[in-house]
Order: C-alpha cells, then structure tokens, then sequence
C-alpha cells in the first residue's frame, strides 16, 4: 500500500477457511487521499494493481452560530415551529399538551399459523385413536 504522501506500508493477506483462492487482510488508513494497491504472487509470477481513495467526513465548525433563518424556513415548509432556547418553557408545555397516542391494532392470523395446523391434526390424531380403540375403525 502506497499513500498520497509516499508512505508505503507492506501488508499480508491470509487465505480465507472454506475459501478456494479467497484471502482477506486490513489496514487502517492513517491518512486522507489516495492509495495505490499494489498485490503481488511470487509464486505465480502475477500482479494486480487498483487504487482506493479514502475521504474523512467533514464534521460541522464548533462554536459556529446556528443559521435561524433555514431553521426558520424548514420549520415553515415542514409545518412546525421554530424556537430558541429562551422559548424552551413554551416548547415543553406544547410538547405535554399534544394528544396521547392511540394504540396500534397488531392483527395475528392464527388460521396460517404452524402452531394452529399442529393443534388440528393433533386433534384429529386423538379423534381417530379414539375410534381405533373403540373398534370404529
């Protein structure tokens, strides 16, 4: 493995168990950009080149300011209200006053159920003993 910067690092691939011709091996890249993957077989004399590019998430600027006005605007389109921590009081009581909700109606079709057809042909077993014993049969 080969980095942006130049750093090469060598790493083993270890075959995978039950695996024909399948091996894994890890790396932990400790730096943006891309990397170029070079895999070699002595023993077979063969080459695979491929590049792999990694990118670190750019995370939001601490201490920046919330922007109001998109809150605002999102709040407009999405049909809610927009609030600052002064309004805290005012958001929580609104929150305490909203309708609790009604209860979801879970439906289990026991007629399609293993445990339903393992009861009826239980059922029949006890039936036809019944009349075997009884020499209805």
């Amino acid at each position: 493995l080969t980095s942006a910067s130049g750093a090469t690092e060598k790493l083993e691939l270890n075959p995978e168990p039950g695996g024909w011709g399948v091996f894994t091996g890890a790396f932990v890249p400790r730096e943006d950009g891309t990397y170029d993957i070079t895999i070699v077989c002595e023993a077979a004399g063969r080459k695979a080149q491929t590049q792999l590019t990694i990118a670190s998430p750019k995370r939001e600027r601490i201490g920046q300011p919330a922007r109001g006005d998109v809150l605002r605007e999102i709040a407009a389109v999405t049909h809610g209200r927009y609030g600052t921590v002064d309004d805290l009081d005012a958001i929580v009581e609104n929150l305490t006053l909203l309708p609790e909700p009604k209860p979801m109606e879970e439906r289990f079709r026991l007629w399609c159920h293993p445990v339903w057809a393992g009861f009826i042909v239980a059922l029949l077993g006890i039936y036809w003993m019944g009349r075997k014993r009884i020499g209805l049969v």
